[in-house]
């Protein structure tokens, strides 16, 4: 079992599915018709549809109905359906179709994700995105049926995903074979589980390590022994980490290190002393966790997949600052080959010296990042970054002053002094203190240097769509990079207001937005938050008086998907219990 392991999805669908999951309030849609009162989710989101469809230009109501389209997929998957049906020609289509695919899978309705599949089929077999959004959704029928309980033709259906993915990988067929691993699980068939497990330990232990720590949770330990001991080297080693798992959990500390201390040298082995050591680390065991950690070092040095040993050394250094060794933390990951695995674990060393309160030194550190450069030109550089996070700490423990004080004497030339500002503002904003937040945004951007920035970026922008100027170029970025940092404290700011059921001042500060995107989605967060503060008739009658059809679509949405969360009993899904890794033994 060598090298990392293979994406489950690509960026953008996992980016989708967050976004709608997230909205989620239940374990799944409801099979019954949406039934509804005149201020239900279902009957303020088919407002808001209303609402949308009667926008003229067909860019600004497709980016209406998007946040529509997101809430009733979590909220009420027929209502999506309707929806879809409504304005069979919005750009995410396939997107929708394979979340609803998903929504309609966790219920084990197989008859209603079986269509989505064949709309899909039908609406795109040839693009990449259409391939792989049939694949998904293909997926998602043989969970549906794992979900019932068929088994047998979940498994069929398997089949069916890989033989359409033969020519390429795709990451939906690991996740429905650990899906049904866990069904046969929970079924009782731990043989055929564990073989299925098996096929996909190599990107994935975790289904494995599952099922052998439940045979020890449930009190099975002898089976999970004979279990192990008919698998190979590699699979033994991240099924004992399963065990260890296991005897944490059950409070057997003792037998859990000796459990850990027998793993053979390598990924498995570092990866579970790491997660002991964070156990007794965070019941106030340190001394024991640097012991075990040093141990863990040991081990990952046998990791034979480079990319496996650096992410695990990363981890590894991190966790020791946080037990209090920053000294040999810092060596650790100075020792780290690759770049950013490297940039990564001084990142959180530094955090972890803050969080202790030593300022001085997480500062020092923090240091070591200064020759690091950003991802992108946009993006935050990793020195930046670590400075940011240090002020924000010491916000939190009321050195606020302090903060101010330690930005404003920063002279280096790549430091982004408006971002800091910014993220003290933030820092402040989300314990609540208002006043504060408003007084670092001014020392990052007055108004008026506002105002004066955002006409020259029009000049920019004007000037750069009849020619390219580098000179040009730069300056626009610079200035777009400013937008950003104030943009985030901003946004901060006036989700504290409605939180505090401040509608008027929230919106002040909405208006303050240069990006007419993230001045809707902040304006659904807004609708949201004051109506979850107790507010919902004064954000409803504000919602509905709104003078632009877009801004009343995403407060409505914004309301609806506050009521679900606090209306519905239902719990949230959990997070899958299988998780990527990497594998190198």
């Amino acid at each position: 079992m060598t090298g990392p392991p293979r994406p489950i999805l690509s960026g953008r669908w996992c980016s989708f599915v967050i976004v709608c999951f997230g909205l989620l309030a239940s374990d799944g849609p409801s099979r019954a018709a949406h039934a509804f009162t005149s201020e239900s989710p279902t009957a303020l989101l088919l407002e808001a549809r209303g609402i949308a469809a009667s926008i003229d230009d067909r860019a600004e109501r497709s980016a209406a109905l998007d946040p529509i389209v997101v809430a009733q997929i979590a909220i009420v998957p027929p209502a999506a359906r309707e929806t879809l049906k409504a304005f069979p020609k919005l750009p995410n289509k396939l997107n929708y179709l394979t979340a609803l695919a998903q929504a309609y899978a966790a219920t084990g309705n197989v008859a209603e994700t079986e269509r989505l599949y064949a709309e899909i089929v039908v609406e795109d077999q040839s693009s990449r995105p259409g391939k792989l959004a049939a694949a998904n959704a293909l997926g998602q029928v043989s969970i549906a049926y794992a979900n019932t309980g068929n088994l047998d033709e979940a498994f069929r259906t398997l089949e069916r995903l890989k033989e359409r993915t033969k020519q390429e990988s795709f990451g939906i067929v690991g996740i429905v074979t650990a899906k049904l691993a866990e069904a046969q699980a929970r079924r009782g068939d731990v043989t055929g589980a564990v073989k299925t497990a098996l096929s996909i330990t190599g990107d994935n232990p975790y289904p494995l390590m599952t099922i052998i720590g439940d045979r020890v949770r449930h009190g099975k330990a002898q089976e999970a022994q004979g279990i192990m001991a008919s698998l190979d080297d590699g699979a033994q080693r991240y099924a004992q980490w399963g065990v260890m798992q296991a005897q944490i959990e059950q409070g057997h500390l003792i037998e859990a290190q000796v459990t850990a201390s027998a793993i053979k040298p390598g990924h498995a082995k570092a990866s579970a002393l790491l997660e002991l050591a964070t156990y007794h680390r965070e019941h106030g065991g340190q001394p024991l966790a640097l012991t075990l950690l040093q141990e863990a070092e040991t081990s990952a040095g046998s990791t034979v997949n480079d990319w496996t040993r650096a992410d695990i050394l990363w981890h590894i250094a991190a966790e020791t600052a946080m037990a209090g060794d920053a000294a040999h933390a810092i060596s650790l990951a100075t020792s780290i080959e690759k770049d950013g695995h490297r940039g990564s674990a001084i990142l959180d060393i530094a955090k972890a010296q803050a969080k202790r309160g030593k300022f001085a030194e997480a500062f020092n550190t923090a240091g070591l990042l200064k020759q690091t450069p950003p991802t992108s030109v946009l993006a935050i550089s990793p020195y930046n970054m670590a400075i940011s996070e240090i002020l924000v700490e010491m916000v939190k423990v009321g050195k606020g002053t302090e903060a101010r004080d330690t930005a404003a004497r920063f002279q280096d030339a790549d430091i982004r002094r408006v971002w800091l500002y910014s993220e003290i503002a933030v820092a402040y904003a989300e314990l609540g203190n208002l006043k504060e937040a408003r007084a670092a945004l001014a020392l990052a951007e007055t108004e008026a240097q506002r105002s004066a920035r955002r006409k020259e970026l029009r000049q920019l922008d004007d000037k750069l769509r009849f020619g390219h100027s580098p000179a040009d170029q730069t300056r626009f970025q610079e200035l777009w990079k400013v937008e950003g940092d104030i943009q985030r404290g901003l946004e901060t700011i006036a989700r504290a207001l409605a939180r505090k059921g401040d509608l008027s001042g929230a919106m002040a500060v909405v208006d303050k937005l240069n990006q007419p995107a993230r001045r809707l989605h902040l304006i659904k967060d807004v609708s949201m938050l004051h109506m979850q503060a107790g507010r919902e008739d004064r954000t409803l009658r504000w919602a509905r008086n709104l003078s632009r059809p877009s801004e009343r679509v995403f407060a409505l949405v914004g309301i609806a998907t506050g009521l679900s969360h606090l209306t519905d009993k239902r719990k949230v899904k959990p997070a899958p219990s299988h998780k990527q890794a990497t594998l190198s033994p």
